[in-house]
Parts: structure tokens; C-alpha cells; sequence
């Protein structure tokens, strides 16, 4: 049950990351003229996206590996 736990965390921080990108995007597409510097809300990177999204998949693939049992 911990695991799911685990999952259940990383699933609301990737969730609120994607929140944030896309109040950046429509913050961007609103306001076409000014630079990202003068959005002071934060800023999601690359690298924090992609590390919540290979160990979520980390965590799905050993709940799998798991679950079969031969």
C-alpha cells in the first residue's frame, strides 16, 4: 500500500506541475510582448517533469512486475 502512496504523491506533483505550464502558456499567449522574466508565478522546467515522470514509471513498472506471478 505504500507504493500506491508514493504513486499517488508523484501523480500530484506531476498534476501541478502541468498546472503550472499551462498557466505560463496562456500567461505567454496573453501577453505575447513580455519576456518570461516578467512572469513571477513558477516556471516548471524539462528536468522536474522528467524526473517525476520516470519515477512514476519506475514505481508502475515494479507494481507490475509485482502483481505477475507464475
Amino acid at each position: 500500500m505504500k507504493k500506491f502512496d508514493v504513486i499517488n504523491y508523484h501523480m500530484d506533483q506531476y498534476k501541478r506541475l502541468l498546472e503550472q505550464e499551462k498557466a505560463y502558456r496562456k500567461w505567454k499567449e496573453d501577453n505575447p510582448s513580455n519576456n518570461r522574466y516578467s512572469y513571477l508565478k513558477p516556471i516548471p522546467t524539462k528536468a522536474e517533469m522528467n524526473r517525476i515522470r520516470l519515477t512514476l514509471q519506475k514505481l508502475m513498472l515494479e507494481i507490475e512486475n509485482e502483481k505477475i506471478v507464475f
